[in-house]
């Protein structure tokens, strides 16, 4: 599937790589392989670096929404969901 990753880093392919990366999506079940060179394509071009800069934005976007919130239970959970979606790798 099309993902922030891989559309920040489609704009930085080669014409080779982004040609690699159509073919990959004309294929209804690529192999494992496949799917490998995709992520390795997507990373050596800043990708993922990319997405996890927006996700830290946001993230701090959305703390600093609840600051305004009264303290509690609901709010300390929501801090924990933020910091969890941030951090997660996978």
């Amino acid at each position: 599937k099309v993902t922030l990753p891989l559309i920040h880093a489609l704009s930085r392919f080669a014409a080779p790589s982004r040609a690699e990366v159509e073919a990959f999506f004309a294929d209804p079940e690529p192999d494992d392989e496949r799917i490998q060179r995709i992520v390795e394509l997507v990373t050596d071009h800043g990708g993922l670096d990319y997405a996890r800069s927006r996700a830290r934005a946001f993230g701090e976007r959305a703390a600093e929404a609840l600051e305004t919130l009264p303290a509690g239970e609901p709010v300390d959970a929501l801090h924990v969901a933020i910091a969890y979606v941030i951090e997660r790798r996978h």
